[in-house]
């Protein structure tokens, strides 16, 4: 009887944890924050757009939404302009910032671009200059940072964008 209650009570510790607290853990782990919420001062300047070689960009006051991408996943990518589509009636920014530390891989991700039809603006970073941003993460893959003004109030994956969705919802409400 003792150990039918021990394991019951272990199988429900593993539904739950599996569920409901490792993806927490998870979120805390590869971006720092448990929730995706964070308040960190990040002032961007991009050095250059597929469209603007050489010159750089201020991004403007109020809210922005970028995708850290190393290479430009279809699916990731579309589901992100699917995101910018769905608030494009609100004052927000969206674009693509994409980790490159060559000429060479840049104009791949310029390329993929390109090709995929994406009306989201591209930009350019090197990963030593994300490395020394509040922007980086653990994460290898594509995910989705929201600013507002001089801030960055949220880091989390990309693929679900549900997250990132909601949090901007809420956001933006008055």
């Amino acid at each position: 009887m003792k150990w039918v209650i021990l394991f019951n009570g272990l199988c429900i510790y593993i539904f739950v944890g599996g569920f409901y607290i490792d993806p927490y853990v998870f979120n805390k782990l590869q971006y720092g924050t448990f929730t995706g919420e964070t308040k960190e001062k990040a002032v961007l300047i991009l050095p250059e757009t597929d469209k603007e070689k050489g010159s750089e960009t201020n991004i403007p006051q109020g809210y922005q939404v970028c995708m850290i991408a190393h290479s430009l996943n279809p699916w990731t990518t579309k589901m992100f302009e699917g995101i910018a589509l769905q608030f494009h009636n609100h004052p927000v920014r969206f674009f693509i910032l994409g980790v490159t530390d060559t000429p060479t891989e840049a104009e791949v991700l310029s390329r993929e671009h390109k090709t995929m039809h994406v009306t989201v603006p591209l930009y350019f970073i090197s990963r030593e200059k994300l490395k020394k941003s509040p922007l980086k993460a653990n994460a290898y893959g594509d995910y989705i940072c929201i600013l507002k003004n001089d801030t960055l109030i949220y880091k989390g994956e990309a693929d679900p964008t549900t997250r990132a969705i909601r949090f901007l919802s809420n956001e933006l409400q008055p």
